[in-house]
């Protein structure tokens, strides 16, 4: 598709190389240093797609897109910057950028982030949640970085973790980010279909073919021709079932239910599991052949109370959906609120932490939220210091720090310098803190 695109950047030599790789596709460019400038044209010629760098004197890229969102422009945008940090890339999508850039990146992504999001329709993307796996803490970069690899490769993918730690959130940014993103994302949960359904709503079923069968019927990889199938809690999935999905694995082929005719599918497969599925090969459980086929990448996400760092910025993009949701003031977290929430082990993960936010902003009156707002249900960790009689909420909130200091450098083998960092705060007050509390370096660390 040879598209209109305007291209917005204050780096002279960058704006001309884009340029020219843009137009050697058989695009028509309209380059621009000032965003202003540019503005004023896509207002008055309305481009196929808008290509823009954050950074910039005047109007950033955020702000420019912020403007062409409140209007009734629906051009789709796609952002680039030198600058990574997870709060842009959220604001970005927020406002309904199509894609996300990281400089410096090589021609073929640029190349291939055009093609995508000029494939997709003209319809704004605003779901942040769909969009973007919010945290900036180590284990989620990573994350990150894996699915910037693996997106555009039609390998099949095994995304591992606890309940609620947002395996099927990465398994749609893997689609979103691939060449099939405009086509459909389907998912099914395996642990709820019934064993002997599993045939026809995976591959579909002719009429009279079985008891009930009443009309023809598309199956899940047909109805996703072209996109990609999700299959959650892979794990739970019957041996005799498991041999069925190997066969569609192997080359794309299936039957309906009823049916001789071989059928093709082109559909890429995405699966996720909370179980050791390595354990269940090996006591029979699980299919060995099948596992190898599912887990060409792995990608493994942590629990939260591995990277409690992340809360902050997890609590503050659920305290915004929520007022908008139940039609509250924006409420504020205060210092203790986080600390009581860091403290916290989070056995249901990041769906934990948002039910705990969503019920914090309907319960509350006031203007911020304080420690005693953190209410979690048969919780004897957090009750142990916040509801103590014998214990002020201040000396509460102090051991709680303290101990949260203790486990995060234990996580860094007590490197000062990377927990600071993953604390959020500067070497120095961490200093302070320890001294504060008496904290000494464990000599098993030493």
């Amino acid at each position: 598709m040879n598209a209109k695109i305007v291209l917005i950047d204050d780096e002279v030599k960058l704006l001309k190389a884009l340029k020219r790789a843009l137009e050697s596709d058989g695009h028509e460019v309209f380059d621009f240093t000032s965003p202003t400038e540019a503005l004023n044209f896509i207002q008055t010629r309305s481009p196929d797609l808008i290509v823009s760098d954050i950074r910039m004197p005047g109007l950033t890229g955020l702000d420019l897109l912020e403007k062409l969102t409140t209007s009734e422009s629906i051009i789709p945008c796609i952002l680039m910057t030198a600058y990574s940090s997870i709060e842009t890339a959220v604001s970005a999508m927020k406002l309904g950028a199509r894609d996300y850039l990281l400089k410096p990146f090589e021609l073929k992504a640029f190349k291939d982030s055009i093609k995508n999001v000029l494939a997709q329709d003209k319809t704004p993307v605003k779901q942040t949640s769909e969009n973007i796996l919010l945290g900036n803490s180590e284990p989620i970069k990573k994350i990150l970085e894996i699915i910037e690899k693996v997106a555009e490769t039609e390998s099949t993918v095994l995304l591992r973790g606890e309940s609620g730690t947002g395996k099927e959130l990465a398994a749609r940014i893997l689609h979103s980010r691939s060449s099939r993103a405009n086509k459909p994302f389907l998912a099914v949960n395996c642990s709820t279909l019934p064993e002997s359904l599993f045939e026809s709503e995976m591959f579909g079923h002719v009429k009279g073919s079985f008891t009930g069968a009443i009309c023809d019927k598309q199956g899940l990889f047909t109805e996703a021709e072209g996109g990609t199938v999700f299959l959650d809690e892979i794990g739970d999935l019957a041996l005799a079932n498991q041999a069925k999905l190997l066969r569609i694995l192997q080359d794309g082929s299936l039957k309906k239910v009823g049916e001789n005719k071989i059928l093709k599918a082109d559909v890429r497969v995405l699966s996720a599991t909370n179980r050791d599925l390595q354990a269940d090969v090996k006591t029979g459980k699980f299919r060995e052949d099948l596992l190898y086929r599912l887990n060409v990448v792995e990608i493994y996400l942590p629990p939260l109370r591995e990277r409690i760092q992340d809360i902050p910025l997890l609590t503050d993009y659920f305290l915004d959906k929520f007022a908008k949701k139940h039609h509250r003031p924006v409420i504020k977290p205060s210092g203790d609120f986080i600390t009581v929430l860091q403290s916290y082990s989070w056995p249901g993960n990041v769906r934990e932490l948002e039910n705990v936010v969503e019920r914090a902003i309907i319960l509350k009156k006031g203007e911020n939220l304080h420690a005693e707002d953190v209410l979690i249900k048969n919780n004897s960790e957090i009750s142990d210091y916040s509801s103590s009689i014998e214990m002020t909420l201040g000396d509460a909130l102090e051991k709680v720090e303290a101990e949260l200091i203790v486990k995060m450098l234990r996580s860094v083998q007590w490197n000062f310098s990377k927990g600071a960092e993953k604390m959020g705060i500067t070497r120095q007050n961490l200093h302070y803190k320890l001294k504060k509390y008496g904290i000494k370096k464990e000599s098993s660390q030493k």
